[in-house]
């Protein structure tokens, strides 16, 4: 069937359904991602990416105009349940493009457009997110002698930048912050046979699949209106023409994949020299975040120390672990808070009390930002932020003898009390997922959605009211 598929995607696109022609316009558009298209009440995927995704999801493989000699493969899933399989075809090194139906014809077609685009370092567009796909964007350039890496997690809108670098460097920081995605700048490397054996060997000492970016006059526009508002200690125009070119080439491709206004808040340059320096195989022999046996969190260092209460907190304490601190000083400053904590023991019980419930807020934010949130989430950050403003009560009323660190945690506690009486106003308790799904919004807010929510779920009674007040009118 691999072959049937070959054959049909270079076959002249007349013979094809409109919808598979729109299909496959789509896929010329994004040749390296599994195309999504919406069909009514499911999602199918088509040709020879429905083998793949077939065989990775582990769902039936069918094909459309089964009685022709080249059927179509096709493989589909529910709308409702989209998320849940994206999430698996990321884990694997999958990149999706979600197409949805956004209305109809005249002539009874479904117009459509890309919803989102989801790939293994930039997951912000799932509607669920689990810590373990989270490992960010990598981006490399290089000139005669060097390297420059430019490094993301997209929902902390912060950008490590490393000039003068070798491949040692690189795989130093990548052991570091373990990306999920490798990307360069088609143009970067000195002659594309340097390139294609650098993309080689990076993808098989990384483990990780490496994508080329074009960087053209476009996209480096708009990457440079990205970063013109963001505020660095760094100065733009003195990085190296080499580091300019890996930031912005990691910046055009996450405003790619993200596909709508967001900005980076901060750009810092990276200091290695700050934690001890643990390789990929060291960490692995030492089982610190993951066993040998099977791979899993099971009998580690992590497992053992692990007792956060927030996604947050888990994700800071991979991070300590994986790059434990260099210097005395932030050493002890360190243990001076763990110490206060420790001999605090009802202090630290309601330390955890206000923890409990906090949300992934810089996740959330984003998603905020870029206007993809739903109901649920918001309702989420609502009660994050009411939390964190309990847990600044708790560092206030104990000011005078907290450590520094625990000071220096309740200086960046920053609520914004607007928005979050705003929120407190507008939600209901629990809303749900969808605006479709019930009520969002308190009775009293606004009169008009109250007037609006009444029609939708009191029409019935609407009409038998109006009818009575009809005859009465009339006799």
């Amino acid at each position: 069937m691999s072959a049937q598929a070959k054959a049909l995607r270079e076959d002249e696109t007349q013979n094809l359904t409109p919808m598979l022609q729109s299909y496959l316009e789509y896929q010329k558009a994004w040749p390296n991602y599994i195309i999504f298209f919406q069909v009514g009440d499911f999602y199918e995927v088509f040709f020879e990416n429905a083998l793949k995704v077939s065989k990775a999801l582990n769902i039936t493989l069918t094909s459309r105009d089964k009685n022709k000699e080249n059927p179509v493969p096709m493989c589909g899933v529910p709308v409702q349940v989209i998320d849940s399989y994206l999430s698996r075809l990321v884990e694997q090194g999958f990149s999706a493009v979600v197409v949805s139906q956004t209305g109809e014809t005249n002539k009874g077609r479904f117009l459509r457009e890309i919803e989102r685009v989801v790939t293994p370092g930039i997951t912000v567009c799932l509607q669920e997110d689990k810590d373990t796909a989270k490992g960010g964007v990598l981006a490399i350039a290089e000139n005669s002698s060097s390297l420059a890496l430019a490094y993301c997690l997209v929902e902390e809108k912060k950008v490590y930048l490393k000039e003068e670098s070798s491949i040692k460097d690189l795989l130093w920081l990548a052991s570091q912050v373990e990306p999920k995605e490798l990307v360069f700048n088609k143009n970067s490397f000195v002659n594309s046979q340097n390139r294609l054996l650098a993309k080689k060997n990076l993808e098989k000492q990384l483990n990780i699949n490496a994508k080329t970016v074009p960087l053209d006059l476009h996209s480096l526009s708009e990457a440079k209106e990205i970063l013109k508002n963001c505020p660095t200690s760094l100065s733009l125009n003195s990085l190296s023409p080499c580091a300019k070119e890996a930031l912005y080439t990691l910046v055009s491709y996450i405003s790619q994949i993200v596909r709508a206004p967001f900005k980076i808040e901060q750009i810092v340059k990276w200091k290695e020299k700050d934690t001890v320096e643990i390789d990929s195989v060291t960490r692995a022999n030492l089982e610190l975040i993951k066993n040998l046996q099977d791979g899993s969190e099971r009998w580690t260092l992590y497992s053992y120390l692990n007792k956060t209460i927030t996604s947050l907190g888990s994700s800071l304490l991979k991070k300590w672990i994986c790059a434990p601190l260099a210097k005395a000083e932030k050493i002890q400053k360190r243990l001076e808070g763990v110490e206060y904590l420790a001999n605090s023991f009802e202090f630290l019980t309601s330390v955890q009390s206000a923890l409990k419930g906090i949300s992934d807020l810089y996740r959330l934010s984003l998603r905020l930002e870029i206007k993809i949130i739903n109901p649920k989430e918001l309702s989420a950050l609502r009660d994050s932020l009411n939390k964190i403003k309990k847990l600044e009560k708790l560092l206030t009323d104990k000011d005078s003898s907290l450590p520094f660190l625990l000071k220096n945690l309740k200086q960046q506690l920053q609520i914004p009390e607007e928005v979050l009486d705003k929120l407190n106003k507008a939600l209901v308790d629990s809303p749900p997922y969808l605006l479709k799904e019930g009520r969002v919004f308190k009775e009293g807010y606004d009169k008009e959605l109250d007037d609006l929510y009444n029609l939708t779920t009191h029409s019935k009674d609407w009409f038998i009211n109006f009818e009575q007040r009809e005859k009465e009118k009339t006799g």
